[in-house]
């Protein structure tokens, strides 16, 4: 590991990613495939029909999500205890997405999935596919929400794009209240250092304000935040299991997102935008900066197979983000809103591979 602090480091690679940014205009890269045809929809079902092989009662359930593309997410109900019907509780590996799940309408194995259990004795299984040719991803970073699947998140109506980015980054940073708030009370259980719970708490107040922020974005740009969901309590976690989430959802995911909110403070051409994100980005670094804290001191409290286990997983999820991060924004989300094309996310990602591999 890099003897580094990881703020100190992040903050570097943001400067050398920002130096290689056109002065005037430029040309728009695009990493993977796409066409005319990306993100289309055929309005039918996005899976092919058939549903998973555990004894559950499996039936093909509709989303009733605005604006999502039906060919790119889809649903399952089931009857029983989700461990045993689905393999996992909350989100799925890419890989157990892919099993349980299928491919959507285009061919194309799901990626993302979690598991959203009501009070009758079962539940709903999410799926959903972003990244690749067709099924273009909407919200990249930050610690997304159990339900995060769940919420249908597909590309913006055309037009719409800046509001609709902010109106789902205002769900998604209240979502990010709750994940802090449990992380602050599962590391208090768990005896982690002071500095740790309190910053938790301090992180949990930003993302309050950061919910305001985000949401008067999206007004100005005419649209309405997207209400979270609700969650509920959370049984008491192993430290692996807290560490494995951090590792994926804090190091890799929120790390990234703290770039990208530097990012466009720094080059969004829309001033209200750039005040904003730039206010922004103070405390997301300072969200990076708890994350890998936390990882340090938790890695040395797990054995070495749990630790292996948790690296794996976060190898993993930087592969699965850039993947995502194949295609370039829309070009008013790019101008105005300052996120990066493909090519400068996956230089972001880059500088969070290198410091996993420090």
């Amino acid at each position: 590991m890099s003897r580094r602090s990881p703020l100190s480091y992040f903050r570097q690679a943001l400067v050398v990613a920002l130096a290689a940014v056109p002065a005037c205009g430029g040309t728009t890269e695009t990493l993977g495939g796409g066409g005319d045809d990306a993100g289309a929809t055929d309005g039918g079902h996005a899976s092919d029909g058939s549903l998973p092989s555990t004894p559950c009662n499996w039936a093909v359930v509709p989303l009733a999500c605005g604006g999502c593309n039906p060919s790119c997410e889809w649903g399952y109900s089931f009857q029983g205890d989700p461990a045993t019907c689905a393999g996992f509780t909350s989100a799925g590996t890419p890989a157990q997405c892919a099993a349980l799940c299928g491919d959507d309408t285009y061919g194309d194995p799901s990626n993302s999935c979690s598991v959203s259990v009501t009070t009758a004795g079962g539940g709903t299984l999410y799926c959903s596919v972003t990244g690749g040719t067709h099924c273009t991803p909407t919200l990249n970073g930050g610690r997304r929400p159990e339900y995060f699947a769940s919420l249908g998140l597909g590309p913006a109506p055309r037009g719409r794009e800046l509001g609709a980015h902010f109106a789902r980054a205002a769900c998604m940073e209240a979502g990010s209240v709750e994940a802090f708030r449990q992380l602050r009370d599962e590391l208090v259980a768990h005896r982690a250092p002071r500095r740790l719970v309190r910053a938790a708490a301090r992180a949990m107040r930003d993302e309050l304000r950061h919910v305001r922020q985000t949401s008067a974005l999206a007004r100005r740009f005419g649209e309405e935040p997207i209400a979270p969901r609700s969650t509920p309590p959370r049984a008491r976690r192993s430290l692996e299991a807290i560490a494995r989430e951090n590792a994926v959802e804090g190091c890799v995911r929120e790390t990234y997102s703290a770039l990208e909110c530097a990012w466009q403070g720094a080059v969004a051409a829309d001033p209200v935008v750039r005040a904003t994100m730039r206010r922004i980005a103070r405390d997301e670094l300072r969200h990076l900066e708890l994350s890998w804290a936390f990882h340090a001191w938790v890695l040395g409290r797990l054995d070495a197979a749990a630790r292996a286990r948790v690296i794996a997983a976060q190898h993993g999820e930087i592969a699965a983000l850039l993947a995502e991060l194949t295609r370039d924004p829309p070009e008013s989300l790019q101008r105005a809103g300052g996120i990066p094309r493909a090519a400068q996310s996956h230089a972001l990602v880059g500088a969070i591979a290198a410091r996993l591999a420090a």
